[in-house]
């Protein structure tokens, strides 16, 4: 409402009736300041009701602690000189609360021009204000952020004027009187120009001389729009990342290093990271496994990586499940990798744990070992030994064959001879002579028999073992019980060498174990052939049998015969036995 004079006059009563639907407050005081009538709105935001105010200065009922003195001698000298005036000020409530209103001070004149008194119309301008307020201090608030952050700030105009800049920009790039240097126009970049131009972000390195020291810098710099929404401005962040780069090129460095490392080894070796997918494979790990990196990276590891523990072996073995089943880095260590083929390498493998810069777990590394030259050579070293000790033991049957057959052919017909003539002429000596001779003879034959069943020669394993132990129940206390449930013939060598291994372990268990039971079965299953021997005797501790081997030589030297001749046969000996629970040998040979 504008109005520069006012003449009261008798419209004044029609005047206030408007008033009092207006939303702004309305105040009329006479020409001495004092109050003569406000507006409904007035009574209600200030809480003063008119009776309350009539005959007061409109100061003296709303002015308050926060209100400006500047702006009470303002209102003052323009009241008096009686002018128009607006001020925003801060008035307060009856109950203290204190609000913030425009002021539009206006003189009402009569007819002479005299003045009269005065009319006031006031907005509250409160929510304005804490806007204002409200913005100002996130200004602050911002202006202290980025004073506070390493990065430095800055805003260009197109004339290439400093409208912005933080205290990190200012102190390393600004020098000298600062008001004067950030005003002057600057010829811009081309990058700034094309900035303003495309209204594309650009983001670059840059090196920069800070207080005669090189600096790198990865900087952003950015289209900023004016207030009609237009790009007029270049916004700059920089940040310092020497120390970064440094590091970064440090570390680059360390890791070809380190990868020109692992590319030379021998030793295959790949990574799993935590989501358990191969990350790397070096060139002996592509080798041995056929697979190239490429096509693996990103695979999940039990796709590509598969052991086992034999050659003949089809479980595929999950090596992670190792390692979180034992807590420890422990892969067998001869085991067999296979290749993209199908092809089975014997290999030493270990793992480890990979951990991040927080010691947290990132992923396992997998070394393995191509061991087939050991191998190979190994097997050929056993099979020299096992060929070595056929040759011995073959040996040693021949000899037997022909100590027996001089026994039998030699040394027992010459005894039966000499017994033939004694009884032609048994008169001439006694019963005693003949009878020793009798003795000689049945010793001759049981030595022979030892040396080489006749029944081993002419029957099979089981009926030749069933004889031996029928023969030594007669001897012996402890009954010795036999089972067999083979229905084919055993070649001939795994027939001695099965029946040597019966012997000696029947022979063990009657003169060490002190039992008084001793079961043997011979049992025929799929491919294999099984000979056991249990006693219920008193036992070896097993933590004692090397112990034992050197009490007893005998036992030593029959443990290593039926550990020899097992092993000639391609088969392997079980030895169980524990304290006051007996022993049970078990000889497994293939068919």
């Amino acid at each position: 409402m504008v109005v520069d004079t006012l003449y009261i006059t008798d419209e004044m009563e029609r005047v206030k009736l408007i008033a009092d639907h207006t939303t702004n407050f309305i105040v009329f005081t006479d020409a001495d300041g004092l109050i003569t009538w406000v507006n409904k709105t007035f009574e209600k935001v200030t809480e003063y009701s008119l009776d309350e105010v009539v005959g007061r200065k409109p100061g003296d009922v709303l002015q308050g602690p926060l209100t400006n003195v500047d702006t009470i001698s303002f209102m003052s000298k323009n009241i008096k000189d009686a002018v128009r005036f607006k001020i925003d000020v801060i008035n307060y409530t009856k109950s203290g609360k204190e609000y913030w209103v425009e002021l539009d001070i206006i003189p009402l004149k009569d007819e002479e021009n005299n003045l009269v008194g005065y009319m006031s119309i006031q907005s509250d301008v409160s929510n304005v204000k804490m806007v204002i307020a409200e913005m100002l201090n996130a200004k602050a608030i911002l202006r202290t952020v980025l004073d506070t952050v390493p990065f430095h700030v800055s805003v260009k105009d197109a004339q290439g004027r400093f409208m912005f800049y933080n205290q990190a920009f200012l102190n390393d790039f600004m020098q000298g009187n600062v008001e004067n240097e950030a005003l002057v126009p600057r010829k811009l970049s081309p990058i700034e120009h094309k900035i303003l131009t495309t209204n594309k972000k650009v983001v670059l390195e840059q090196n920069l001389v800070i207080r005669g020291e090189v600096r790198t810098f990865l900087t952003l710099k950015f289209p900023v729009e004016n207030s009609v929404g237009q790009v007029a401005m270049v916004g700059r962040v920089s940040i310092d990342f020497t120390e970064l780069k440094q590091t970064k090129e440090t570390l680059r460095e360390q890791e070809q290093l380190y990868f020109s490392t692992v590319k030379s080894i021998h030793d295959g070796l790949v990574t799993i990271d935590k989501d358990f997918k191969i990350s790397y494979m070096n060139p002996s790990a592509e080798r041995m496994m056929g697979y190239k990196l490429k096509e693996v990276k990103g695979t999940f590891f039990y796709k590509v990586l598969h052991f086992s523990f034999t050659a003949e072996d089809e479980e595929i073995i999950n090596p992670l499940q190792c390692v979180l089943g034992s807590g420890a880095d422990l892969l067998k260590n001869e085991m067999f990798v296979h290749s993209k083929c199908g092809k089975k390498i014997p290999v030493e493998s270990s793992l480890t744990e990979m951990q991040d810069s927080n010691e947290n777990y990132a992923g396992i590394v997998v070394f393995f070992k191509d061991i087939s030259d050991r191998v190979a050579r190994t097997r050929l070293e056993e099979n020299m030994e096992v060929r070595r000790m056929a040759a011995m033991i073959e040996g040693q049957e021949g000899e037997r064959s022909r100590i027996a057959k001089e026994l039998h052919d030699g040394l027992g017909q010459m005894l039966n001879l000499i017994k033939m003539k004694l009884y032609l002429n048994a008169k001439q000596f006694d019963d005693e002579l003949i009878h020793l001779i009798d003795d000689t003879i049945q010793e001759a034959t049981r030595m022979s028999e030892n040396l080489v069943p006749a029944k081993l020669r002419d029957f099979d394993l089981a009926t030749a073992l069933n004889a031996l132990i029928k023969q030594l129940n007669t001897i012996y206390d402890p009954k010795i019980s036999f089972y067999s449930s083979v229905s084919n013939e055993i070649v001939a060598n795994k027939k001695i060498n099965l029946y040597r291994i019966a012997q000696e372990a029947i022979n063990n268990a009657l003169k060490h174990s002190g039992a008084t039971q001793i079961s043997v079965s011979l049992i025929e299953d799929d491919n294999i052939i099984r000979l056991s021997i249990e006693d219920n005797g008193r036992g070896i501790e097993n933590n004692n049998m090397e112990e034992e081997d050197l009490k007893t030589k005998t036992f030593h030297h029959g443990l290593a015969n039926m550990k020899e001749r097992t092993k000639i046969m391609n088969g392997f000996l079980i030895i169980e036995s524990n304290k006051g629970l007996g022993t049970l040998v078990i000889s497994e040979i293939p068919k």
